[in-house]
């Protein structure tokens, strides 16, 4: 259970006891912070960015005949989007590359909706290797989040793995 659903759970514990209107009215401003934490905001992140994927995935599969070198510029053109911003999600990973965490503070779901975010910035391969170190230093160079990450950032420079998590790229 997350810090938001035991939160929750506290008010309602606290309903029948002539104070409902003040709990509602805690619960209301809880709910803004928590969207403006960074918990909130990779939550969300995390939500545009694999809702567009699973779309962009089904199209693939039901319009493209499983062909992705032809639908990425397909999708693109149908999205108005450059054919280097298929998923529209620059302006979402600037954000979240601009922003400042307290990783001390991640819980295991910060971690994964961090990792995919940063695994999904191919673009910004300084910022991969930032995300990389950090993840290290915080999780260790044998956690799962580690290995794909540094397969990716590997992938793209020399087109080859170290620990066989990317498919369509060679095995060092």
């Amino acid at each position: 259970m997350d810090k938001k659903e035991k939160f929750k759970g506290f008010l309602e514990s606290l309903k029948g006891n002539g104070q409902d209107s003040l709990i509602e009215y805690v619960n209301q401003g809880f709910q803004v912070c928590f969207e403006n934490n960074q918990q909130g905001k990779l939550k969300q992140w995390e939500e545009q960015d694999q809702n567009e994927r699973n779309t962009y995935n089904k199209f693939v599969k039901d319009k493209m005949a499983g062909d992705y070198n032809k639908a990425g510029p397909a999708w693109a053109k149908m999205h108005n989007r450059k054919v280097d911003d298929v998923f529209g999600d620059d302006a979402r990973l600037k954000e979240f590359m601009n922003s400042k965490f307290n990783f001390n503070e991640f819980e295991k779901e910060d971690w994964g909706r961090y990792w995919m975010l940063s695994q999904h910035a191919d673009k910004y391969i300084k910022f991969q290797k930032h995300a990389l170190e950090i993840i290290e230093k915080y999780l260790g160079n044998e956690h799962s989040h580690y290995k794909y990450l540094a397969d990716r950032i590997s992938c793209k420079e020399s087109g080859t793995q170290k620990y066989n998590t990317q498919d369509g790229c060679n095995k060092k």
